[in-house]
């Protein structure tokens, strides 16, 4: 199948205008210029970061089995050490508003291509390292922000548990559901990816009247849908299409939906681009914007050629950090404009892994990063962080 019009001109003119902003306006530096924090010698290197409500307090996903470390970053002291079983791969962590649970989602070193993967999700207490529920075999999740619901993605439905009894409260059917889930900050809308049909893309302006686009959209692309959180009903679907969602994050004031999505390696290859599937950390996606106010989609979306980087926007709701790579693992961030989508910063991490390797600096090649509360860009180096303060 060949490609439609639509396709290449959306794909052509990301990449020209993410090209062009980088080369007009952004500062370019590299690792060297980072302040380095160093990590006890410890099993594991950093797979996630999350910064705490309280402002001081940094989680740390370490994989190898290596669990959570609770950093003071006031000194940069450890406070405490939570081990886990399982999550060998490490976990993405999400706090709840009060800092008191951490939500732990299993990542998978080498998932991708477009198939759906399940893997383990846990709620942890703050307090006592506790784990207070499991839930296995989860393709995604979301926990509520004060901690005591976790929406989880099993199959073709969401299950919603109660966290502190860890029991099944109800269970949500999305018709075609496939990877990602995401909750509001108002606990109002929960955000489900799932297969198109013909009929959901006749609602969509931009593939509508083009029976190629309309073909392709049907066998590689996805749609994503809102459901009222508290009742499951469906309130409407993003008239939009995405590629393979591979997760889905709110902003921390609710008003923007930020969807990532990566190329079906199939409909790739049709472009002409048939290396990338063979590149478990280069798959061509995007990240695009659905303005929550509207319920419609934004023209501003940003590329990664990483499978499943983070979505981080910055405190003050106006940066995002999203990472990508060249070649085979040798990765950079970048900074951008939420709002605009101009480049703003692009850190290049330089060396690729067995160059590191050489000179100590150990990582997997996965690039683990968050925003500190004062606006400062932490980023996780294998075994040690590096921070820039913009």
């Amino acid at each position: 199948m060949q490609p439609s019009k639509y396709l290449l001109e959306r794909a052509l003119v990301v990449a020209i205008g993410s090209l062009i902003t980088l080369g007009l306006s952004a500062q370019i530096i590299d690792e060297d210029r980072l302040r380095r924090i160093d990590l006890p010698q410890r099993e594991g290197v950093i797979a996630c970061m999350e910064m705490l409500p309280d402002g001081h307090t940094l989680a740390l996903g370490l994989s190898k089995g290596g669990g959570v470390l609770l950093l003071d970053t006031s000194g940069w002291t450890v406070a405490r050490e939570i081990p886990l079983v399982g999550f060998r791969d490490g976990a993405r962590i999400r706090s709840s508003a009060d800092g008191l649970h951490l939500h732990l989602a299993e990542q998978l070193r080498w998932a991708a291509g477009n198939k759906d993967y399940n893997g383990a999700h846990a709620v942890l207490s703050v307090t006592d390292g506790r784990e207070v529920l499991r839930v296995n075999g989860v393709v995604d999740a979301a926990m509520s922000l004060d901690g005591r619901t976790l929406f989880a993605l099993e199959g073709t439905d969401v299950k919603v548990y109660d966290v502190q009894s860890a029991a099944l409260e109800r269970t949500i059917a999305v018709n075609g559901a496939t990877n990602a889930v995401a909750l509001s900050p108002d606990g109002r809308y929960l955000a489900v990816s799932h297969t198109p049909s013909e009929a959901l893309l006749a609602q969509v302006p931009s593939v509508r009247n083009d029976k190629k686009a309309l073909k392709a959209a049907l066998k590689f692309r996805q749609l994503v849908s809102l459901f009222d959180a508290k009742t499951g009903t469906l309130h409407m679907t993003i008239p939009e299409v995405y590629d393979i969602v591979r997760s889905m994050r709110f902003t921390a004031d609710g008003k923007r939906l930020l969807i990532l999505s990566t190329s079906d390696p199939r409909l790739v290859s049709d472009m002409g681009g048939g290396g990338f599937q063979f590149n478990l950390n280069a798959q061509p996606g995007h990240l695009d914007q659905v303005d929550m106010e509207t319920l419609q989609p934004l023209r501003t979306s940003f590329m990664s050629r990483m499978c499943e980087p983070f979505i981080a926007v910055d405190p003050s709701l106006s940066k995002l950090a999203l990472s990508s790579t060249e070649g085979r693992n040798k990765r950079k961030l970048q900074l951008y404009d939420l709002h605009s989508g101009e480049t703003l910063l692009m850190i290049d991490l330089e060396q690729r892994r067995s160059s590191d390797k050489g000179e100590g600096e150990d990582h997997d090649g996965r690039l683990p990063y968050c925003w500190g509360s004062n606006g400062d860009m932490l980023i996780g180096q294998g075994d040690h962080i590096g921070i820039y303060r913009p």
